[in-house]
C-alpha cells in the first residue's frame, strides 16, 4: 500500500519535525526518508514558497536538520504564509502494524483566544486524495519544546 504524509501551514507558525513510520512483523524500520530534514527537502516535495529546511538554526530536535512553516529561511515569522511539503511511504504488505509519529515544536505571536495560525499533517492516497487528518494544530497548542505525537491508528489500514 502506498500513501503520502502530507504537512501544510497558513499563516505563521514554525513546525519543525521529525517523522518515523515503524512496522511491527518481522522488522522494524524508518519509511521516512530525510525525515531529520538533516538534508534539506531532499525525499519531500514541497509546495508553496513559505516552507524551510535546514541545519542553519539551532532549534533542531536531536539531528542538525528540521523543518520548519509559516517563515523564511532567517526564521523569521511570516504573516499569511501558505506552504506545504509530503512524501510518499510505500506500507510493506507483510507489515502488521504501521506506525506514524513525528515530533513537533509550535511557537506563535498569536494569543489562544482564537485558531489563527494552523497546521494540518494528513493522510492522503498515492494519488494525493484526501483519507484523513493525522493532526491538526494552532496557536492554542503553542509548546515550550518538542512533544511527540503518535497517530492513533494503525497505518496499514490505510
Amino acid at each position: 500500500m502506498t500513501i503520502k504524509i502530507k504537512i501544510s501551514v497558513f499563516s505563521t507558525m514554525i513546525f519543525m519535525a521529525i517523522s518515523v513510520f515503524t512496522l511491527a512483523g518481522t522488522a522494524t524500520c524508518d519509511l521516512i526518508t530525510n525525515g531529520s530534514f538533516d538534508s534539506s527537502f531532499s525525499g519531500w516535495t514541497k509546495q508553496g514558497i513559505d516552507s524551510w529546511a535546514g541545519t542553519n538554526l539551532s532549534n533542531y530536535r536531536t539531528a542538525y536538520g528540521y523543518a520548519a512553516l509559516g517563515v523564511d529561511s532567517s526564521g523569521s515569522p511570516k504573516n499569511g504564509a501558505d506552504g506545504a511539503f509530503y512524501q510518499t511511504v510505500a506500507i510493506p504488505a507483510t507489515a502488521t502494524k504501521a506506525t506514524f509519529s513525528f515530533w513537533y515544536y509550535i511557537t506563535s505571536n498569536e494569543d489562544n483566544a482564537e485558531k489563527y495560525d494552523k497546521l494540518w499533517v494528513s493522510i492522503r492516497d498515492s494519488s494525493g486524495g484526501f483519507l484523513e487528518y493525522a493532526a491538526e494544530l494552532s496557536n492554542k497548542d503553542k509548546t515550550t519544546g518538542y512533544v511527540k505525537y503518535t497517530f492513533p491508528s494503525d497505518m496499514t489500514d490505510h
